[in-house]
């Protein structure tokens, strides 16, 4: 574990110090408050350089990981966000089937949008939510997707085989448009 997370200690670095810590999944929350906990029983700073962020200290956020995630709490905490995806998809699917009763039979597409490699090595995750959005914008003001499109669905993911983030965008047109 030491090893595989000593790989991607750049990128530890710029996630444990994101603006807006509730956009982050629930384990990196989880890793970032034993990152936090172990600097501040060391009296390190938190702004830590690459070379300071050795082994030793690794291996101390990766035990206090592991004292973290082997609690109550911890369980209590993964049930409660279990729950609330659950609770989302579910609200999801619940519009969906609405849609389908108002349309019958939409037509679904489906696309996946990326970046060139090169962009993907130095992209931020505030960069990409600050382009999604615009992207979002510009096609709020289409025509044919204000008027045509009757449900859509986005859905970003990270594709660990190309290394780079991906947003998936579905479609549902109404069938006679």
């Amino acid at each position: 574990f030491k090893d595989t997370l000593m790989v991607y200690v750049g990128y530890c670095q710029r996630l444990m110090h994101l603006d807006k810590p509730n956009e982050l999944s629930f384990w990196l929350l989880c890793f970032q408050r034993a990152y936090f906990a172990v600097l501040n029983r060391k009296g390190l700073s938190y702004y830590l350089t690459s070379t300071q962020l050795n082994s030793a200290l690794l291996r101390e956020i990766a035990e206090q990981l592991l004292a973290d995630i082997n609690t109550v709490t911890f369980e209590n905490k993964l049930n409660f966000v279990n729950e609330k995806h659950r609770k989302m998809l579910a609200c999801i699917d619940q519009q969906y089937q609405a849609m389908n009763k108002v349309y019958v039979n939409p037509r679904d597409i489906c696309f996946n949008f990326g970046f060139y490699d090169v962009l993907n090595q130095q992209l931020h995750l505030k960069e990409l939510d600050k382009i999604v959005k615009r992207f979002e914008k510009r096609l709020n003001d289409l025509f044919w997707y204000r008027h045509h499109v009757c449900f859509a669905l986005r859905h970003i993911h990270r594709d660990a085989h190309l290394s780079r983030y991906i947003m998936t965008l579905c479609l549902s047109f109404n069938r006679h448009h």
